[in-house]
């Protein structure tokens, strides 16, 4: 999941489209912090949700919105989400415990679709890819 991550990552960036990247914890972000900082200076827009207890703690650009899924069943979520020609692509799993996940990877636009919209509604925020 992580090696798919920096792809679609790596995309957004030579691509310069929008990237949707959820974080089940604080920690999971430190650990990408640096690179997602570079990132977000790359990209035209991006939103950063994560289980943040303080979500104005992490650092970002204009272009980028976070925002806290604390309390949701985002919360346990791998999710990340760029656009490609035809539509929104991406990653979409569960932690499951030790170590586990349960998700897929798809480039179906209603599929992706339909996740954006989800985390749109649960949030109360407008992502648009």
């Amino acid at each position: 999941l992580y090696r798919l991550s920096i792809l679609l990552e790596n995309y957004a960036v030579k691509h310069n489209t929008p990237l949707l990247a959820t974080f089940e914890t604080e920690a999971r972000y430190k650990y990408v912090e640096d690179r997602y900082r570079e990132i977000l200076t790359k990209i035209s827009k991006a939103w950063i949700i994560g289980n943040f207890n303080n979500p104005d703690l992490v650092v970002h650009p204009a272009s980028a919105e976070v925002v806290s899924c604390d309390g949701t069943n985002i919360s346990p979520m791998w999710i990340v989400v760029t656009k490609g020609e035809n539509g929104p692509f991406g990653l979409v799993a569960e932690d499951i415990g030790d170590g586990q996940y349960r998700g897929f990877f798809t480039t179906n636009i209603d599929i992706m679709s339909s996740v954006i919209e989800n985390i749109n509604e649960q949030l109360r925020i407008k992502i648009k890819i």
